[in-house]
């Protein structure tokens, strides 16, 4: 699979109202399942903060699961 040149989201904005959805469904899930309520609001994080919590949402799933940052 080819890398994308950019990202789709600018990293340093707030995400797009999409991007907010998915976030917050993906903190309901992680805190209904795992009981851990993170620190992040899906309404203001950026692309930066949403990626570093999926990155480590993933490595809590997944533990041998490389993640790579951006």
């Amino acid at each position: 699979m080819p890398q994308l040149a950019d990202a789709l989201v600018p990293l340093d904005k707030p995400l797009p109202p999409l991007g907010q959805y998915l976030l917050g469904v993906a903190i309901a899930l992680d805190t209904k399942y795992t009981g851990h309520v993170p620190g992040i609001d899906p309404k203001t994080a950026t692309g930066h903060q949403a990626n570093d919590y999926m990155n480590d949402r993933t490595a809590r799933i997944y533990p041998g699961l490389v993640t790579h940052p951006t």
